[in-house]
């Protein structure tokens, strides 16, 4: 760095809107064609919203030319689906709260004893805060 503050212009909201927009997308795509783990998980992804819709789309046939089922029957046949979905987001939330946060407390609390116990052993107190000073506070710092 040549040690000068070099500051943005100003834009205006449409064309802050455009620029992030264009790199939003651009970047996507480029990582879509050239990292083959995003490639490939889009693919999954893809296909699992095709095998949802093709069930959701093949419900109602099936119920109406198979069973007989009326069009008010056939809407009652999607509750079955509305249900299981409710009872396996309750299950998500109680998981959470019960069995996720407890442990993530506890690894935090792990940690946190963890890096007393070295900064006790090495006496990096001093150190931790001039690096939370310097990230903090970047401006006030010049590395040269």
């Amino acid at each position: 760095m040549d040690g000068k503050l070099y500051i943005q212009p100003e834009r205006s909201t449409a064309a802050s809107i455009k620029m992030f927009l264009r790199s939003t997308l651009t970047r996507s795509i480029h990582m879509l064609f050239t990292e083959p783990i995003v490639g490939l998980f889009s693919l999954y992804v893809a296909f699992n919203f095709a095998l949802q819709y093709a069930f959701f789309a093949a419900f109602a046939y099936v119920f109406e030319s198979v069973y007989g089922f009326g069009l008010g029957a056939q809407g009652l046949s999607f509750l079955g689906v509305g249900v299981g979905c409710l009872i396996g987001f309750a299950i998500l939330v109680l998981n959470n709260i019960y069995i996720y946060k407890p442990r993530v407390a506890r690894w935090r609390a792990e940690q946190a004893r963890k890096r007393e116990r070295t900064e006790r052993k090495h006496g990096l107190r001093g150190e931790r805060r001039a690096v939370r000073a310097v990230a903090q506070r970047p401006s006030r710092h010049r590395w040269r």
